[in-house]
C-alpha cells in the first residue's frame, strides 16, 4: 500500500504561512556561495522546525512526510542555542526518528535497486 505524503501546510493558518514566508525573505543569500540556499529561506522548513521543538511527531507520519522535509528535520542535530530545554528535547527526539526513517528509506530503496540489478544482470547472462 503506498502512503499519501503529507503537505506540512495543510491545515496551517493563512497569517502563520504568511509570516514564516515575511521572516524567510528576510534572509538574504549569502554573496560567498550564491547557489547554496539558506534553510531558512524555506518558509515551510521553518515552520517545521518550529513544529518539532513542541511536541513528538507521530513516527507514522514522519514516514509520510516528502524526502526533502524529512531530510531537513533528519539534519537539525545541533539546535539553537536560545531554545529552551524543552524545545531542545522535542526537537532532538523528532530529529532522530527523522535519522532513522531516511535510514528507513535507503536502506528499502538500496534493496530495490539490488533486486532489479540482480534480475537484470541474470536475464543478461542467460540470454
Amino acid at each position: 500500500m503506498r502512503l499519501r505524503r503529507i503537505d506540512i501546510l495543510r491545515g496551517t493558518s493563512e497569517q502563520r504561512v504568511a509570516d514564516a514566508k515575511d521572516a524567510a525573505a528576510g534572509h538574504t543569500p549569502d554573496e560567498l556561495l550564491p547557489e547554496l540556499r539558506y534553510t531558512e529561506r524555506n518558509y515551510r522548513w521553518s515552520l517545521l522546525y518550529e513544529h518539532a521543538q513542541g511536541g513528538q511527531v507521530d513516527p507514522r507520519d514522519l514516514r509520510r512526510l516528502p524526502r526533502d522535509d524529512l531530510a531537513f528535520l533528519a539534519g537539525m542535530t545541533e539546535p539553537a542555542p536560545d531554545l529552551s530545554d524543552a524545545g531542545r528535547i522535542k526537537l532532538l527526539g523528532n530529529v532522530a526518528r527523522a535519522v532513522q526513517e531516511v535510514q528507513r528509506r535507503s536502506t528499502k530503496t538500496a534493496a530495490v535497486v539490488g533486486a532489479v540489478a540482480a534480475t537484470l544482470l541474470t536475464l543478461l547472462i542467460r540470454g
